[in-house]
Parts: structure tokens; sequence; C-alpha cells
């Protein structure tokens, strides 16, 4: 019989989403993940974690922080932002399994500490985030705190008009 009351501690988890260069100079986001019951750890291996919150084994973020299920438990949104997470990463998986290995060469896409948003999962992504409470933008040594959801669906506009040629007298 499980208990009524969830008695786990609620560990505080906060998204860093910034831009990663894909090659071509074309850019994706990646999310990286920080979580701590009284301060922030950054998750130096994301897929790793990913895997075992998933499977519902502990994971070591840092030499002072280990994330345990028995005894730990994150906020409905951050889960919601965490699941999405968990979704790209086993997306990745397959398609890294099936396709030829990585070359040994470091690529900022297979990061560990950045789990990079392929363009089509975006908006699952986009509205997980939205909710969630501790959110940042990371753009060189630019941060910014909070997230805010664009009304329209790309984040630009553009005002077309037509100039016509003024004729000369």
């Amino acid at each position: 019989m499980h208990p009524l009351i969830d008695t786990r501690t609620t560990v505080d988890v906060a998204f860093t989403y910034r831009p990663v260069a894909s090659g071509d100079e074309k850019y994706v986001f990646g999310i990286e993940v920080q979580m701590g019951a009284q301060q922030f750890h950054t998750v130096r291996n994301i897929r790793e974690f990913l895997d075992r919150m998933d499977c519902g084994e502990p994971s070591v973020i840092s030499l002072d922080f280990t994330y345990q299920p028995a005894l730990h438990r994150v906020r409905m949104e951050d889960d919601s932002v965490l699941r999405q997470l968990i979704q790209i990463y086993r997306s990745e998986q397959l398609y890294r399994d099936s396709s030829n290995p990585p070359s040994s060469e470091p690529s900022a896409i297979y990061d560990n500490q950045i789990l990079c948003v392929p363009p089509v999962l975006w908006d699952g992504v986009l509205a997980a985030l939205a909710k969630a409470p501790s959110v940042r933008l990371k753009h060189g040594d630019a941060s910014f705190e909070g997230f805010i959801c664009p009304t329209n669906r790309y984040p630009f506009s553009l005002n077309l008009t037509k100039h016509l040629p003024v004729p000369i007298s």
C-alpha cells in the first residue's frame, strides 16, 4: 500500500537553454539541467541522468548530491520538461545506434552537459519550459532569467512593404 502523502524531499530543478552550433552556421537549442535539494548542481552527464531517471535509478549529480528517486521528487512542471528531455534522449539514442558511430572528434551536439533539441520536437519542450519555475536563456556571456513563450510560432516577424519607383519629372 502506498502512502497518500509523498514525504520525499522536493528537489529544485533549473533549466538553461542556449544556442548550440550544429554545423554549416546553423544552430539548435541545447538544454542543460541543474538540480539539488539545497543548492543547484550541474548535471555533468545529462544522458546518463535521463536514462537513470527514466529507469527509476539513483544518479550521481555531483560529489555533494545524488538524486535518489526513493528519497527525492521533482515538481510536476519540472517533471514535464524532464519527460520531454527523456523522449529526446531516447530518439537520439535510436538514431545514434542505427547510424555510423560518431567520430572521436568532440562536438557540441554530443556534449555531456547539453542535450540538443531537434527543431521538430521544440514545440513540446517549449510548452513544458513555459510552465517550469526556473528557466534561463544563455547566449555567450549574457544570461536572461525566466521564459517567455512567444505568441507567434517563430521568434521573429517580417514586415514587407512594396516600394514603387518614383517617377522623375
